[in-house]
């Protein structure tokens, strides 16, 4: 997996090449970038409305434009709570004001729902899966620089 030399044979301890410190480095660097933190958040709160929304649309007997609506509602209420824990924890460490964050972003996450279910009802021609990653491309960004700069903003 990696080179690992012995001290005395030319290298130090610190200069050792090892992929166990390669990779926990790697890490150590992705953690310290808000912009990383935010997309590894928005990765875990997708998969959450992503597998929600695939395995909810099938057993809502509303019609297919209107079950997909209801289903990412649905979906939207669990992933929405794990993002924003995870960005007011891990990503922005917002250590005060918890009611206030939470309002803040829920006025913002309201108003991006709103935008998603329009989205996934209006490309009803297309296959569920597609529609919403077409859906949540479009609202990452705007979502990460109103987070950023209104949200969880330091004070």
């Amino acid at each position: 997996a990696g080179v690992d030399v012995r001290e005395g044979e030319g290298l130090t301890r610190a200069s050792r090449v090892n992929f166990q410190n390669s990779f926990f480095g790697a890490l150590g660097l992705v953690m310290h970038s808000t912009s990383l933190k935010f997309l590894f958040s928005a990765v875990i709160a997708f998969l959450v409305d992503y597998v929600l929304l695939l395995a909810l649309a099938p057993l809502i007997p509303l019609g297919a434009s209107l079950s997909r609506g209801v289903a990412k509602v649905l979906a939207w209420v669990c992933s929405s709570q794990t993002n924003f824990h995870l960005n007011r924890l891990m990503v922005f460490r917002k250590t005060g004001g918890l009611w206030s964050s939470m309002l803040q972003y829920y006025s913002l996450a309201g108003v991006v729902l709103l935008g998603k279910v329009a989205g996934v009802m209006v490309l009803g021609f297309i296959p569920l899966w597609l529609a919403n990653l077409i859906c949540e491309a479009t609202f990452f960004v705007l979502n990460y620089f109103v987070q950023k700069k209104l949200i969880f903003k330091k004070k």
